[in-house]
């Protein structure tokens, strides 16, 4: 039982830092001192080197869209939350194996992880934000409505993230042909939604204007 209690800590350390990615148009080693865990840069800057200027915030783009990318993800998490408290607030790691609480502490990380806060300000915002589809239904033909996730294999090969993490894209037209872990645009308005699946649990939804296949060679706001 410890083993696989040490299995989720690592898989959930390793994922998470995948969750804010930068855009492509953004330095790699930039970071953000918005969420203290999701700032790369703090991690990249050397004894006695300032650390990386931060990207820019997300800005109002063509369409009246928030934009710049990946950036938008960081938004979607209220200012100094930090997963990894959860962790940590749990002493996992000084549980004996044979720990009877060990049970509890599991129950005790998922509803953590679960009831992960949104962030309410951008409620009712327009935005265009990438990310990778995953199908409520594998057996439709077309698609109507779908999980959008920050990085690949999310809710597939890997844990979900946190539900702040997940936005539920619902379509007025349905779209033929929208694989699992497409690359996408959407484009729409977001609003604070908990809307719990077998796959994952989104805490928030957005109504989508149109949804664009990604080109690696596409602006990112």
């Amino acid at each position: 039982m410890r083993s696989f209690l040490v299995a989720v800590a690592v898989v959930v350390l390793l994922a998470l830092p995948l969750v804010i990615q930068p855009a492509p148009s953004v330095p790699v080693g930039h970071g953000t001192d918005r969420n203290g865990f999701f700032a790369p840069g703090a991690v990249l800057a050397q004894d006695g080197e300032a650390a990386p200027e931060p990207p820019p915030k997300p800005v109002l783009g063509p369409g009246g869209y928030l934009e710049n990318g990946w950036l938008i993800w960081e938004e979607l998490m209220p200012a100094g939350w930090d997963p990894a408290a959860i962790l940590d607030d749990l002493r996992i790691n000084e549980m004996a194996d044979d720990d009877p609480r060990v049970e509890e502490v599991i129950d005790e990380f998922l509803r953590r992880w679960n009831d992960s806060p949104t962030n309410p300000g951008v409620n009712s915002k327009r935005l265009k934000i990438p990310g990778f589809v995953v199908p409520l239904d594998f057996e439709k033909e077309k698609v109507d409505e779908f999980f959008l996730v920050p990085f690949f294999g999310a809710c597939i090969h890997v844990p979900p993230p946190p539900p702040n993490q997940i936005i539920l894209v619902r379509l007025k037209d349905p779209i033929e042909g929208l694989g699992v872990m497409e690359v996408v645009w959407v484009y729409g308005k977001i609003s604070v939604e908990k809307v719990s699946t077998d796959i994952g649990s989104s805490g928030y939804s957005l109504s989508a204007d149109k949804v664009e296949f990604y080109r690696l060679d596409d602006e990112t706001g």
